[in-house]
């Protein structure tokens, strides 16, 4: 009815902000900010917006990833479930689907797929890419990453980015990724976290005319996908909102083919080649699981020198009471090696307290 189709433009009008890379100045992402300004909301209660498709966090960098509030309890070896929501490019909801393959450029197995979101286990996968075969793929769809909660879905901020560096946060509090402050007066900040993103874009590059007929002169290709996971210090089984990296590299069309015309069906449709070349791309889908040590080891610092202290007191008294046993109340080199003996004894028996216990 009408109201589907509202949805569909307003889908389609994410989708183009979503592939002028949410630069706030172009025109799609204008529009989709002045329809969000109309909103009876204020402040960053208009983050999720009522009537247009979520695509701006409002909130800080820090904020969102130090969030605590996921429920679901993970354990060593145990499968995370991440849904994704799928767009058409011209906006049109082709449903949710449980994430198996779809973040992963390169060819593996069934059972790698099982494995992959295993909680514990830091995967990579990479392989060459062959950008001509993304030529002759259906038009780009975009997607939006859930983590199942339970019974909820749990929204897993992207950051997007288009630069040549490799992202790789040591954990969630990493300063490379508090990239954004909160936003003023519905303004993201420019590298806020996104909700919308896509792995290929091969309509973007189409200047005029049929999208579903003409050729792009460009196309952008995600040449690494990495989820973050970060483990809760506090509570090894409880996580920190996860956090999907995407970074981008575009290529003119013309370079690929490496020549003026060119037919679609004379191009080889496989995805991934075994050489290099000036039509590949080096790609890689990765899962880390991370931690925030600094206030583990503040902790496990804190009680070893506790111990430390209780094993030289208990130690000394033990050696007083020796001394006496002896009627020698002379600190002498027996008394000493004998006080020696007594607290390495009672640091192995601590040492090995804490190795059972943890």
């Amino acid at each position: 009815g009408a109201r589907r189709r509202v949805q569909t433009a307003c889908n389609l009008l994410a989708n183009m902000c979503v592939l002028m890379h949410y630069e706030l100045d172009s025109a799609p992402c204008t529009m989709y900010r002045f329809l969000q300004s109309k909103e009876t909301c204020k402040g960053l209660a208009c983050e999720i917006p009522t009537t247009l498709p979520w695509l701006y966090y409002l909130r800080s960098s820090p904020t969102i990833l130090q969030d605590e509030d996921i429920q679901i309890r993970v354990r060593l070896a145990s499968r995370m479930r991440f849904i994704l929501s799928e767009f058409s490019w011209d906006g049109k909801w082709l449903g949710n689907t449980l994430v198996t393959t779809q973040l992963h450029m390169c060819d593996f197995s069934s059972s790698e797929a099982k494995e992959f979101f295993a909680v514990g286990s830091d995967r990579v996968l990479s392989c060459e890419l062959n950008l001509r075969w993304f030529l002759g793929q259906k038009k780009t769809s975009f997607f939006e990453l859930y983590l199942q909660d339970n019974e909820n879905l749990r929204d897993v901020p992207v950051l997007m980015d288009y630069s040549n560096n490799d992202i790789n946060p040591a954990h969630v509090h990493d300063d490379v990724l508090f990239r954004a402050g909160a936003a003023s007066d519905l303004t993201p900040e420019k590298d806020a976290f996104v909700r919308r993103f896509y792995i290929y874009d091969n309509v973007g590059g189409v200047a005029s005319g049929d999208i579903n007929k003409d050729q792009p002169s460009y196309i952008t290709v995600a040449r690494r996908i990495k989820l973050l996971i970060s483990l809760q210090p506090t509570s090894l089984s409880r996580i920190f909102t996860p956090l999907l990296i995407m970074q981008y590299a575009t290529f003119k069309t013309g370079s690929i083919l490496q020549q003026t015309s060119f037919d679609l069906n004379e191009l080889p449709f496989v995805r991934t080649n075994t050489s290099s070349g000036a039509h590949t791309l080096q790609a890689a889908t990765s899962v880390k699981f991370t931690m925030d040590t600094k206030d583990l080891e503040r902790s496990l610092m804190i009680t070893l020198i506790v111990f430390c202290c209780v094993c030289f007191i208990t130690a000394w008294v033990r050696t007083n009471g020796w001394m006496r046993r002896q009627q020698n109340m002379m600190m002498d080199s027996p008394a000493m090696i004998r006080f020696f003996l007594y607290y390495c004894q009672h640091l192995s028996n601590v040492f090995l307290f804490i190795v059972v216990v943890t």
